[in-house]
C-alpha cells in the first residue's frame, strides 16, 4: 500500500507542473491598470462611447490641464444617464468613422503605483495624436502631455480596474 501510494505522489508530483504551466495566468493588476488606461486613450481619440465608458467607474472626475495656462475645475461625473446623453449629444452627429482630437495619442511612459489592493495611480506621458499629426507637431511644437490617471478595482469581469479621476488636455 505504501509503495502504491508514493507512486502515486510521484507521479502527482511529476505531472503537475505540466499541467499548471498550460494554465493561462491572469493578467496582472499592474497589467491590468496600464491596459485600461490605453484603452481610455484610443477610446477618447476614435471617439468610441461605448469604449471610452467601459473605462471609467462610477462617479467620476475628468480634469482638464493646459500646462501653459493652469487647469480649470474639475468635471464631476455623478450621473451616468446624463453623462450617456452627453456623449450621444457630441458622438451621434459625428460621421461614421470619425475620429477625435486625440486620434493615435500614444503613451510613451507609465508608472503605476498601488496605495493599496484596490487604489491605483497612473502616471502616464502621451505623444499626442489628433488631426494634422507630424505637420501640427511641427506648427504646435511639444504635443508631449503629462497625465495622471486613479482608478479603483471593481468586482467587474475580466479587467476590474476602471478609472475614477483622469487627467486631460484642454
Amino acid at each position: 500500500m505504501r509503495r502504491v501510494l508514493s507512486m502515486v505522489i510521484a507521479s502527482a508530483l511529476f505531472l503537475l507542473p505540466t499541467v499548471t504551466a498550460q494554465t493561462p495566468v491572469a493578467a496582472t493588476d499592474e497589467e491590468q491598470v496600464r491596459q485600461i488606461v490605453s484603452t481610455f486613450w484610443k477610446a477618447l481619440g476614435d471617439i468610441d462611447g461605448p469604449g471610452f465608458n467601459a473605462t471609467l467607474d462610477w462617479p467620476n472626475m475628468i480634469v482638464e490641464s493646459r500646462p501653459e495656462k493652469g487647469t480649470r475645475a474639475a468635471r464631476a461625473n455623478t450621473d451616468r444617464a446624463a453623462f450617456d446623453e452627453e456623449l450621444r449629444r457630441i458622438t451621434d452627429p459625428l460621421p461614421k468613422g470619425a475620429k477625435g482630437d486625440f486620434y493615435g495619442t500614444t503613451i510613451t511612459t507609465m508608472e503605476v503605483r498601488f496605495l493599496n489592493s484596490s487604489l491605483a495611480y497612473a502616471y502616464h506621458v502621451c505623444q499626442l495624436g489628433g488631426r494634422g499629426g507630424n505637420s501640427q507637431q511641427t506648427r504646435l511644437g511639444n504635443r508631449i502631455f503629462e497625465a495622471v490617471a486613479v482608478l479603483r478595482k471593481t468586482s467587474q469581469a475580466p479587467n476590474p480596474w476602471r478609472i475614477i479621476l483622469v487627467t486631460i488636455p484642454q
